[in-house]
């Protein structure tokens, strides 16, 4: 799409209102030679993910096994063989998997952010396992819970723009019970002229994967795993 306009005197212009809040309006497309903006690793057309990174990327696995008396929440008896497979096959796939066992939200919460503060752009995706217990909208540390969407904000587009276009995979093993946002843009090149600007959602390339549906408690083979959420 080619526009007959002073460049020079524009920094943006929106294909739909500025003020849209929906994400079928959340395209917008302009000039933008500012380094706050990412470029996407892999291209608007492109079926697939740019897996050809450097590294593969961080896997981060919590293993809440024992909870603190006042959260009246039982052992997790076996789901230490659940993260030992865990460990085992992301660390088959290439990734640097590193395992954080019986933490406290605090401990979970600033682990996350530190992650999430990290340079990714070097990597391919990321994967964050859970195994704790949890009830509608919360998990557990083992000191308490806290809603389970704190675990998604640190790595969201806007605050982790490294793993912006990438794939980020939660898988949470956990008894369970999720707000469209304004978009991040995202600088997408061009081979004749400056890059244009698209604005995608900041939780766009999220995957996550719960052990069972909101409002129902996980069901488990006592003898495999007896990890129950």
């Amino acid at each position: 799409m080619k526009q007959h306009l002073d460049l020079s005197k524009i920094g943006a212009f929106s294909l739909v209102p500025a003020n849209s809040n929906t994400e079928a309006d959340a395209l917008v497309v302009g000039l933008f030679p500012n380094s706050a903006f990412q470029a996407l690793p892999t291209s608007l057309e492109s079926e697939e993910y740019n897996m050809e990174h450097p590294q593969r990327g961080k896997c981060v696995i919590f293993n809440n096994r024992t909870f603190e008396s006042h959260t009246n929440q039982s052992e997790r008896r076996g789901t230490d063989l659940d993260v030992e497979n865990l460990y085992s096959r992301f660390k088959d796939l290439g990734f640097d998997t590193v395992i954080h066992q019986d933490f406290k939200v605090k401990q979970m919460l600033l682990e996350l952010d530190r992650v999430g503060n990290e340079d990714h752009s070097q990597s391919d995706c990321f994967v964050c396992c859970i195994l704790t217990h949890g009830d509608e909208g919360n998990i557990f540390g083992t000191d308490g819970k806290f809603p389970v969407d704190r675990v998604f904000k640190p790595f969201r587009g806007d605050v982790c723009p490294s793993l912006v276009g990438k794939p980020k995979l939660f898988f949470i093993q956990a008894c369970r019970g999720i707000h469209l946002d304004d978009g991040v843009p995202m600088v997408v090149d061009t081979v004749d002229g400056p890059g244009q600007v698209f604005r995608i959602p900041t939780h766009a390339d999220f995957l996550a994967c719960f052990s069972t549906v909101p409002g129902l408690q996980r069901l488990f083979q006592r003898r495999r795993t007896g990890g129950g959420g």
